[in-house]
């Protein structure tokens, strides 16, 4: 019979049928008896050790409560240090960290200089919706951002920036491709050193330079079309995760 006051892993180790009917001589003592290796019962675990439990005394246990209760606003700490502990009991705590994964999707008008070729307008098939279009996504909670030119919503349409003629006014001169000199401050003289002012060569004496931005033009080429006039408009789609 197993004594219920005793733990199991201080029981008795059982013997086997064949040391119980081997007699007096089966331990090994008697003459001409079979040696069979001495049986020790098993070692025991503490649970301690076996959950790697910390274990922390009544002291440590009100400044942990302590400490607590002063990092957050609203609490008190008196009834953190006159408390009585009655017992302190072991458990195990999980703690989980969420993490989401989000992709959004938006569309934006684009454009480019139009060179000539084929246009994938509306007009070839119905343009797809922002979600409907498939893309590999990156790896989880890896941020991304791709931008992709959105099918069948290409158009031709005339450069609002140049209204299609492919150049547009310079910005330096304002068009008259003239600009005030530099040297004589648009006065057309320059002092010689004597207090006395002489003819500015620069300008011959008028007070205006040729404009070096657009070398006397007054236009310079439009950047926008690359002088072409027209542009190719398309929708962008941007996909951010």
């Amino acid at each position: 019979m197993v004594d219920p006051s005793v733990p199991p892993s201080m029981e008795p180790f059982p013997l086997s049928e064949e040391l119980e009917d081997a007699g007096p001589g089966a331990n090994g003592s008697g003459a001409g008896s079979e040696q069979f290796p001495t049986l020790s019962p098993p070692k025991t675990v503490s649970f301690q050790a076996e959950e790697s439990i910390l274990y922390i005394s009544e002291d440590e246990a009100k400044d942990a409560f302590i400490q607590f209760a002063t990092n957050k606003c609203c609490y008190r700490t008196a009834p953190a240090k006159h408390m009585v502990v009655r017992s302190l009991a072991v458990m195990n705590t999980y703690r989980y960290q969420l993490q989401t994964f989000t992709e959004s999707r938006s569309t934006l008008p684009a454009s480019e200089p139009y060179r000539g070729g084929f246009v994938d307008s509306p007009e070839t098939a119905v343009p797809p919706g922002p979600w409907d279009v498939a893309v590999n996504p990156p790896p989880l909670f890896a941020d991304c951002e791709m931008h992709l030119p959105v099918p069948h919503t290409y158009r031709v349409q005339g450069c609002p920036s140049c209204s299609g003629a492919g150049w547009t006014s310079c910005g330096t001169c304002g068009g008259c491709g003239m600009r005030t000199c530099i040297f004589c401050g648009g006065s057309g003289r320059c002092a010689n050193g004597d207090d006395l002012y002489s003819h500015c060569l620069h300008c011959n004496g008028s007070g205006w330079i040729r404009c070096f931005s657009c070398h006397g033009e007054g236009q310079v080429p439009c950047a926008r079309c690359d002088m072409k006039g027209l542009l190719l408009f398309h929708s962008e789609m941007t996909i951010t995760w």
